[in-house]
Formats: C-alpha cells, sequence, structure tokens
C-alpha cells in the first residue's frame, strides 16, 4: 500500500522549462538543490514546532506560536505562489490520448500530486490561520508536510 502511494505522489513529469526570463529565474531556483535542502528545513523545523504545543500553555507561548505560525504560513505561501508563476497555472499542451489536431488544457504545477496537496494544505492552513475554518483536524494537515521528506529520502521509500 505504501509503494502504491508513493507511486502516485511520485512526480510524473517535470515541466518545461519557461521562455519567460522571469519565470526561468524562479524555475531554477525553486528546482535546485539549495532549496529543496531549505523548504525541508522549513517543514522539519515547523514540525518539530507543532510538536511543542501542549496544554495549559503560557500567554507568552501562546504570543510566540502565533508569529512562527505566521512566520512558517508566509514561507508555504510564497513557494506555493513561485511554484505557481514559475511552471504555470495552465497551459496548453498535445495530449496523446487525442488526435494531434486536438489540444487539452493542462496545468503543469497541479500535474505533479505533490503540488496538488502543497496546494490544499497551504490553503487549508491560511484559511485555519485567518479563523476562516474552525476544524480541528486542519492542524494535522500541517502535520502531513513532513510526507514530503519521504520523496527525498529514499530508504523511505521501499
Amino acid at each position: 500500500a505504501t509503494q502504491t502511494t508513493m507511486s502516485r505522489l511520485t512526480k510524473k513529469m517535470k515541466p518545461d522549462v519557461p521562455k519567460m526570463p522571469a519565470r526561468r529565474i524562479v524555475y531554477e531556483f525553486i528546482e535546485s538543490a539549495n532549496y529543496e535542502v531549505f523548504i525541508m528545513t522549513i517543514i522539519i523545523l515547523n514540525t518539530l514546532w507543532m510538536a511543542t504545543e501542549h496544554e495549559p500553555h503560557p500567554q507568552i507561548y501562546l504570543d510566540i506560536s502565533e508569529v512562527v505560525g505566521w512566520f512558517f504560513i508566509i514561507i508555504y505561501v510564497v513557494e506555493t505562489a513561485a511554484k505557481l508563476f514559475a511552471y504555470g497555472v495552465i497551459s496548453w499542451c498535445d495530449d496523446p490520448s487525442y488526435s494531434k489536431k486536438w489540444q487539452s488544457l493542462s496545468s503543469p504545477y497541479f500535474r505533479d500530486a505533490w503540488n496538488s496537496f502543497d496546494f490544499t494544505v497551504v490553503a487549508f492552513s491560511v484559511a485555519d490561520t485567518l479563523k476562516l475554518i474552525d476544524q480541528p483536524f486542519l492542524k494535522l494537515l500541517r502535520v502531513l508536510r513532513v510526507l514530503r521528506l519521504v520523496r527525498r529520502v529514499k530508504t523511505l521509500q521501499m
């Protein structure tokens, strides 16, 4: 079951390198090894921070927690926006399942299951932080970000 899930979440197709210079710069940055190390470090730190939550907690913890929470949310929103900008939200591409004269609308960003997963987690995290949705399970979604580490750590992929 784990191997089946991982195969579904494996990056199927790397988006094409954009032709527009600004998009290409962002694309090369977010595809770099240094960026991957940075974002994985942020995910680990965020997970460790969430593990410090406890009851009862003093007011100072609540104040610090709010600032730290916003810090992580901003990083994830910027990452999502950068990927949407670099990969593209929609594009026309040839679809081999149709005849050559037909084209289909696709999303280079959402073609990757990990990006779809991240987008969902970020959207619900923002809604939870802004108190637009008050559901306890949304905190669990944030913890699931640690699953992104699985795709990078070969020994966990089986």
